[in-house]
């Protein structure tokens, strides 16, 4: 098959390693730049040894805020195994996880710190956020801040690859691992006027929030991940072949 990755390409590289593994041809075509903030852009960056918990829900915060620091020990919550294993390939030494969204993260920090910890929980995040883990713990009593590491700019168009594959009808499947680049690729396919030719595209996808931002495209089929996990997405694409 030749599979479409939307992802970022730091964090596409070892999904597309596996793809190739498994026979896939693969092209990557980011709908979101990433772009760290320069250290003397960047908000002062809190003593982290005074928090009680450094959140972040992104594997792009993560290297943003082991590019800013030279600090490991302190504790870091990821978003699920996956920018867990990113953490501690950083270098990161006391490195917890959730099940793969912000919402499992944000249960489990409830169930572990309690209100009257006197310490704050700090989200390391990008400019753009999903859910808002500040207010959902601010809901349960807990102190929270933000500090935005990088900034997000999306796709005004498709790589010249990805709209040929469209156009010419050999792309096989797309790959969607967040809300906004699913919307990212329905707005764009609806501005270049490419919305049939997803009639002979498969849609996978990491979660039921993805499938509601592309839903109205007329995709071939659209497939889920059983768990929001590369190894789940990978298993629907298999189960869609």
């Amino acid at each position: 098959m030749r599979v479409l990755i939307t992802r970022p390409r730091e964090s596409a590289a070892s999904l597309t390693n596996q793809l190739k593994k498994l026979g896939h041809q693969v092209i990557i075509d980011p709908l979101i730049e990433i772009i760290p903030l320069p250290v003397d852009l960047c908000p002062q960056l809190p003593a982290l040894s005074s928090f009680e918990a450094v959140v972040t829900t992104s594997q792009q915060a993560i290297r943003c805020l082991s590019a800013l620091t030279p600090l490991r020990d302190f504790p870091l919550w990821c978003v699920g195994s996956e920018s867990a294993k990113v953490a501690r390939g950083l270098g990161f030494q006391t490195v917890h996880t959730a099940e793969g969204t912000a919402e499992d993260l944000i249960t489990k920090l409830t169930k572990i710190i309690e209100p009257s910890c006197e310490k704050k929980v700090l989200h390391a995040s990008g400019d753009v956020i999903r859910v808002d883990v500040i207010e959902a713990l601010s809901k349960k009593g807990i102190s929270a801040e933000r500090v935005i590491l990088y900034k997000t700019i999306e796709a005004s168009a498709f790589s010249p690859e990805t709209f040929e594959a469209l156009k010419l009808n050999t792309l096989d499947a797309v790959l969607f691992y967040s809300p906004r680049t699913g919307l990212i690729f329905q707005n764009l396919c609806r501005l270049f006027k490419l919305e049939h030719y997803c009639k002979t595209v498969t849609a996978i996808c990491l979660s039921d929030s993805i499938k509601m931002a592309i839903q109205d495209l007329p995709w071939d089929k659209i497939r889920i991940a059983k768990k929001p996990t590369t190894d789940d997405l990978l298993m629907a694409l298999m189960m869609a072949e």
